[in-house]
């Protein structure tokens, strides 16, 4: 036998050997299904999943109490079901604990925070107050996951919902949990709400609490439909004021007048204009490659600046867009410089009529939706 030969005779075996443990794996594979199949009750046999069938609204302590935003479709529509009545649903078993206490009533008072209207909501209630190392191992699975989470926790005395401090442990034993369903990101998809439901049922599971978990398939629905308000509001519009050719903008001119306008240098380098409760209105950016900061303003010089509207994520609404317009002239005229848009053209009034408009449409989709610029749902959304 020649040297090809031998080659090719010990390529074809390999060939046979490799077909030969493949074939071996599909049987074995084939016959562990069927055993397991046999060992493991069918879906249909599900406690949990026939009673949340059966009972398609969401408790009462689980519902959101804001206005479900137009053309998205409310969770649920029958009965409330009283949380008790829920947690008494759950089968015993690995995913449940056999023997926690009973959930005891949520008080009437209770209330829920107009966020969780964009959240996949889960309700834990623990037999007894949890100790912080509990609530921190909560935080570190829940922080692992894909999406934002919200965790509150249900001060019992008020029934009111607050969020979690560094010093809760030993407070709380009724925790409510929220997915955010949209963001800039996208939407929530069914591995994320799945990954959640298993890690908040295996939390319960280990420290023995109760907990519920609403079907999924309506909140998926409604996290598309979310996603698809905020794609149409989410703009963002930058005024640059740049220096006329030859020319540059010092960094002790730009502070002064930053300043005059009421605006603040903040750590992440920017100026700020901000509206009540310190949410920013716009911000003011260095087109150079360094950033503002207080110990080197003195001598930094820059070819242009940006002031720059995240219109969702903007207290003041419209109002902020104008005083931003009126601070960019004011810029150009103070520095001799011109404002020009994200391609160096200069922008006239025809131009920043049009970005007002685009703002204002945003602006009117928001207020359809029940979301407010600049509130603290409007950050988590297009946080």
């Amino acid at each position: 036998m020649s040297e090809v030969d031998l080659r090719w005779s010990l390529v074809l075996l390999g060939a046979v050997v490799v077909a030969g443990v493949f074939a071996f794996n599909r049987l074995q594979e084939r016959s562990f299904r069927r055993m397991a199949e046999r060992a493991l009750p069918k879906p249909g046999d599900d406690v949990l999943m026939d009673e949340a069938l059966s009972s398609p609204r969401l408790p009462a302590a689980l519902q959101p109490e804001a206005p479900a935003l137009p053309d998205l479709p409310a969770p649920a529509t029958a009965a409330a079901v009283p949380p008790t009545e829920a947690v008494a649903a759950l089968p015993a078993g690995e995913d449940a604990p056999a023997a926690a206490s009973p959930a005891s009533p949520i008080p009437a008072s209770a209330t829920t925070s107009p966020e969780l209207a964009v959240d996949f909501p889960a309700l834990l209630r623990a037999p007894q107050p949890l100790p912080q190392a509990a609530l921190d191992e909560l935080l570190a699975q829940l922080a692992g996951l894909l999406r934002p989470v919200e965790l509150l926790a249900m001060e019992e005395a008020s029934g009111q919902w607050v969020a979690l401090s560094d010093q809760a442990g030993g407070r709380f034993r009724t925790l409510r949990a929220g997915l955010l369903l949209a963001d800039r990101r996208g939407f929530a998809s069914t591995q994320d709400l799945e990954e959640f439901s298993r890690t908040l049922r295996g939390f319960a599971a280990r420290i023995g609490a109760d907990v519920m978990i609403p079907d999924a398939a309506p909140f998926e629905l409604r996290a598309r439909q979310l996603d698809t308000v905020c794609a149409e509001v989410d703009i963002t519009v930058g005024l640059s004021v740049v220096a006329r050719k030859g020319q540059v903008f010092r960094g002790t001119a730009i502070r002064a007048l930053a300043e005059s306008a009421g605006m603040r240098l903040m750590p992440d380098g920017h100026f700020h204009a901000d509206g009540e409760g310190g949410v920013p209105r716009f911000v003011l950016d260095n087109q150079g490659p360094e950033p503002f900061f207080a110990e080197t303003l003195r001598t930094l010089t820059t070819p242009g600046v940006t002031l720059v509207l995240d219109a969702p994520r903007a207290a003041g609404g419209l109002s902020s867009y104008d005083r931003m317009v009126s601070l960019a002239r004011h810029f150009a005229e103070s520095l001799d410089g011109l404002i020009v848009d994200d391609n160096r053209r200069t922008l006239d009034e025809a131009g920043l009529d049009a970005a007002r408009r685009a703002v204002a449409g945003a602006y009117a989709r928001m207020s359809e939706a029940g979301i407010a610029p600049g509130s603290a749902l409007a950050r988590r959304l297009f946080g």
